[in-house]
């Protein structure tokens, strides 16, 4: 607040931080409220119930979500999808005064059910300030934050499955410090395996809700590829559907996902609101 002839008027923080900066914030502070919050994601999709509609996205159709955008693959019989994997670039985000996140990873199942097997890149912006890390999620665990990555780093995702086996590995190529393998179990009867997924995501938090998503830009996948039984293939390989961000009220999109491109192996998502 500050004096004016007399009164007291308030300062909005974007003008105070237009002139100084956000204010220094602390790395440990900012990954212990992202893990203090992560322990109560609930990772599935969360469909815009309105159905699939037909698409032109390299032959495949489009589902609208309140939470996720990018490419599945799907599959009618459990233990269909043994890899899926990817390259990319980790994103820059643009903080506001607002908390806002966006991850990016791959993995399976989740977007029919709520188990979910995935690794990836998320940023985060806490209190105004930017903070980058890897991860992974293995049902029914919640999210392990592993390390701080940063913009511009070149990762490579890959997951593997052997019968109930999983093996978790992100290579970072740029600071190889930044990479993590790691392997978990899980029953037949709880990890699905019927879909396999390339996505940029706003978590849903259970306490909270869906959380806004930060401005990103772009995340473009190049790379991808998924086997299903013994068939390795690309994202076009295996009853694909294109997933777009939609808002709260579905009347417009957060998150848009172009074409995959080429060989079917890698496509954009960008960013166009958080919320």
């Amino acid at each position: 607040m500050v004096a004016v002839a007399g009164s007291v008027m308030a300062v909005p923080v974007s003008v105070i931080w237009a002139a100084t900066g956000p204010p220094a914030v602390s790395p440990a502070a900012a990954r212990a409220a992202l893990v203090r919050t992560l322990r109560d994601s609930s990772a599935p999709a969360v469909l815009v119930r309105r159905g699939a509609t037909a698409s032109g996205n390299a032959g495949s159709t489009t589902l609208d979500t309140y939470n996720w955008s990018g490419y599945a693959d799907t599959a009618t019989k459990k233990g269909s999808f043994t890899s899926v994997g990817a390259s990319w670039t980790v994103p820059s985000v643009t903080c506001t005064t607002e908390d806002q996140i966006s991850s990016q990873w791959v993995g399976f199942d989740g977007l029919f059910d709520r188990t979910v097997e995935q690794e990836g890149t998320l940023g985060q912006c806490f209190e105004g300030s930017p903070f980058y890390y890897d991860w992974y999620e293995m049902y029914p665990s919640g999210t392990v934050v592993e390390q701080s990555v940063v913009p511009g780093d070149q990762v490579t995702a890959a997951l593997s499955r052997t019968g109930t086996s999983y093996s978790f590995s992100l290579v970072d190529a740029t600071h190889g410090a930044d990479s993590f393998t790691t392997s978990a179990t899980c029953k037949a009867s709880k990890c699905k395996d019927t879909s396999a997924e390339w996505v940029a995501e706003r978590p849903d938090y259970l306490t909270t809700g869906i959380v806004p998503l930060v401005d990103f830009g772009s995340w473009s996948v190049s790379g991808a590829s998924v086997t299903s039984g013994s068939t390795l293939g690309t994202i076009n390989s295996f009853a694909p559907t294109a997933l777009d961000m939609q808002d709260s009220t579905a009347s417009y999109a957060l998150d848009s996902t172009n074409p995959a491109s080429g060989a079917t192996t890698g496509f954009t998502t960008t960013w166009a609101d958080s919320y």
